[in-house]
């Protein structure tokens, strides 16, 4: 066992996932457990690669560990092997990285386990929150992850209806004014977009327009995504957000545009201004 655990660092990827695979063989659960707290990605990522062959008792809890690790390349198989394990105590923490890993073959993994254990239940409540994660999936930045949860709710019998997929369509087009005339059926999918990671330029831009939408909405039900948009890392996304959360008009949202009132950035600090112009009011 000792000798299979120092191969897991070996230089030869083929050799690592072998002694990983050998080290489940033998069930040399500590082993495996410890090596996935080491710090060298790849040690963890053979490591997971054995553990997942174990039961679904035993390698599920593993994989749940796993799901979060800083390397994509372990949250990837983490988040695929729940699926085959039929880990459903693993469903929450699938929907949260299909929600917001930045990387989208992780968010495609976690959409075919999801598909996987939503199978497994009775059509009904049981399938309901699956159904509403792969439909929220709808808008994703990657196609490949859209088509994962598009055959996903084929296979389930709860095809999206017509109003959906022109949701999602005006929403992948960016086309945020016609978002923002579908009214408050809009507001869960601009919600799912606001909470997206990535920091690519297209990406900070498909927070700010979703943000932009949600204002013109102008929901009580778009105050909470707007308020998670207001700590955006992205100027232009805060900034879009402090005058949205205005328009919205919720009470709590002086808070918000207090502190968006001191933001290191001019240009979120005037909407800010222009936020609370929306609510009647000046941040002090």
């Amino acid at each position: 066992v000792s000798s299979l655990t120092t191969l897991l660092a070996d230089p030869e990827e083929a050799v690592r996932l072998t002694a990983g695979l050998r080290l489940a063989t033998l069930e040399a659960l500590d082993a495996l457990t410890g090596a996935l707290n080491e710090p060298e990605a790849n040690v963890r990522h053979a490591a997971l690669h054995g553990a997942v062959t174990l039961t679904a008792k035993t390698a599920g809890p593993l994989a749940l560990g796993a799901i979060a690790d800083p390397d994509p390349d372990v949250r990837r198989l983490a988040a695929q092997a729940m699926g085959p394990l039929a880990f459903d105590a693993g469903a929450p923490a699938l929907t949260e990285r299909l929600a917001v890993d930045p990387e989208d073959t992780v968010r495609e993994a976690a959409a075919r386990s999801l598909v996987a254990l939503a199978l497994l239940q009775k059509a009904g409540k049981g399938r309901e929150p699956y159904l509403t994660t792969l439909t929220l999936a709808l808008v994703d930045q990657d196609s490949d992850v859209r088509r994962v949860a598009i055959t996903g709710l084929d296979a389930l019998e709860s095809p999206p209806s017509v109003q959906t997929l022109q949701l999602s369509e005006d929403i992948n087009q960016e086309r945020w004014r016609r978002v923002a005339a579908h009214g408050a059926t809009a507001v869960p999918f601009c919600a799912r977009i606001v909470k997206e990671t990535q920091l690519d330029l297209r990406s900070v831009k498909r927070r700010q327009g979703a943000c932009q939408a949600l204002g013109d909405i102008g929901d009580a039900s778009a105050f909470e995504p707007l308020a998670h948009a207001t700590r955006d890392v992205a100027t232009r996304v805060r900034s879009a957000s402090a005058y949205a959360i205005g328009r919205v008009g919720e009470a709590p949202a002086i808070e918000h545009l207090v502190r968006l009132s001191r933001d290191p950035s001019p240009a979120v600090r005037i909407g800010a201004c222009q936020g609370a112009r929306s609510l009647g009011g000046a941040p002090a």
